[in-house]
């Protein structure tokens, strides 16, 4: 996930693949624990440098370690600051939120407007004192890859993905499988394409657009199935993804979703965390894809 490889820098920048420093060695490391009591993932990550001078700056206050948290499958993406007092850190973040492998990258970000003058510049920095205002990215690390299937009712398993259907019809779009343990979005290649386009841009959008209403869809059955023939839970509670909804709504909502009172809509925005800030957000991508879906948008 590195996106500064190919742009060029008015200034030395730390990273592994530069020639702007003599040595420039910037590693993250990190695990990720389960805690099923909360349904969330505790992930733990470190950084070490081996330049005095970064470490100072860092020390100083001068500049900060942000490390973004990425899941690509779901959209997701965070970025947190490790203080200067320290090289780990701990997040936590919801279950739902990140599916197979995340990846961890860590940035060098200027606190105030500096001067960078070291004597382990490169040759063709040698004596210079490049200006850089604040805010600017100075270095990046190497990108480190964690897994996050799930522990579970005893067993490995990841609660939702994203596949290409190269077979469908782009005018299909997308279609649901609840047939496995994992909710699987279908998606025509066209769509597939969106998807990957949105995700990379927030989480937001890959909530709304494609969790929200299914996890709508799967709690409103639920609810059905209990004043009639119960053919949707009979068929499905034995699966994880139905077992992992089922846990944490009454975990989180403090009811059985079979027969909760609460409107399957509000429930699933609940569950998956989203408030208004996250819709307002979302909406601005939503319309965007719509308009694509309607054959209105000129590029894919």
């Amino acid at each position: 996930m590195q996106t500064n490889r190919f742009k060029i820098y008015s200034y030395p920048y730390f990273a592994e693949f530069t020639s702007d420093y003599k040595k420039a060695e910037f590693h993250i490391e990190g695990r990720a624990e389960y805690d099923s009591s909360n349904e969330s993932i505790i992930f733990g990550i470190n950084y070490s440098i081996n330049n005095d001078y970064i470490n100072k700056l860092i020390s100083n206050d001068e500049i900060r370690v942000a490390v973004r948290i990425a899941c690509k499958p779901l959209g997701f993406q965070k970025t947190i600051n490790i203080p200067s007092n320290a090289q780990s850190i701990k997040y936590v973040i919801n279950s739902l939120d990140v599916d197979g492998d995340v990846d961890i990258d860590a940035f060098l970000v200027t606190n105030k407007d500096i001067k960078l003058s070291d004597s382990s510049f490169s040759k063709d920095w040698e004596g210079e004192e490049p200006f850089v205002e604040r805010g600017n990215v100075i270095g990046e690390s190497n990108t480190y890859v964690i897994s996050t299937d799930h522990y579970r009712d005893g067993g490995k398993q990841s609660i939702v993905s994203f596949t290409e259907v190269r077979a469908m019809n782009d005018k299909e779009y997308f279609d649901v499988d609840l047939s496995g343990d994992r909710i699987v979005f279908r998606l025509s290649s066209r769509m597939y394409k969106h998807y990957n386009k949105v995700s990379k841009k927030n989480e937001e959008s890959v909530i709304v657009d494609f969790l929200i209403p299914e996890f709508t869809s799967i709690l409103q059955q639920m609810k059905e199935d209990e004043n009639g023939d119960n053919t949707f839970n009979a068929y499905y509670k034995n699966k994880e993804w139905y077992k992992v909804i089922s846990n944490k709504y009454e975990k989180e909502l403090h009811r059985d979703p079979c027969t909760s009172d609460i409107n399957p809509l509000v429930a699933a925005q609940m569950l998956l965390k989203v408030g208004t800030k996250k819709l307002n957000a979302a909406f601005k991508e939503m319309d965007y894809i719509v308009k694509t879906r309607e054959g209105g948008a000129k590029n894919d």
